[in-house]
């Protein structure tokens, strides 16, 4: 790359179960919370839970509409912008992500090849090279994370990692 330093951004967001904060809204719509006060054992992330309340809220051509409106937009917003987008349109769904943190106080999360390309893509920008790491070998993970990237950030620099290093038998 015609120079002495490379700055790789590594996400493990594929694998990851636990995170330290809710600080940053990009970890939002991946962070697993309760969403049903009387049964707090079912964990869900808020997108799942607002498809739900959409499909419990609305039918038809509405429910259809209300389903592709919050598909396009839930992935790009915080958990207080998905509550305020669900309540002007109609519809409101229980979550809360305090109640179910771990003993030492990490939130759950939902890891994904959609949360790798969301980590990604907001390093892009910082980063000569972004590296995503996966638990098994398997190319069209490794396709969907560079597809991911590319279809808004084209010219960067893609590096990946199986790293079967937790699971010595795979």
């Amino acid at each position: 790359m015609n120079c002495d330093l490379v700055i790789c951004a590594r996400t493990d967001a594929m694998s990851a179960t636990f995170l330290d904060s809710n600080i940053d809204p990009i970890d939002h719509p991946f962070i697993l919370g309760s969403v049903d006060a009387k049964e707090p054992s079912k964990l869900l992330t808020f997108p799942q839970a607002g498809r739900i309340a959409i499909v419990q809220n609305f039918k038809g051509e509405q429910r259809e509409k209300m389903i592709k409106l919050w598909d396009n937009h839930c992935l790009h917003m915080s958990l207080a912008d998905a509550q305020d987008m669900a309540r002007k349109n109609g519809f409101e769904f229980y979550f809360d992500w305090e109640s179910c943190r771990t003993d030492e106080g990490y939130y759950r999360i939902d890891g994904s090849v959609a949360y790798s390309i969301k980590r990604g893509l907001a390093f892009a920008d910082y980063a000569d090279m972004l590296w995503m790491e996966t638990p098994t070998p398997d190319l069209s993970v490794a396709k969907e994370f560079a597809d991911g990237i590319h279809a808004l950030k084209p010219h960067v620099f893609l590096s990946y990692n199986l790293s079967p290093s937790f699971n010595w038998d795979a």
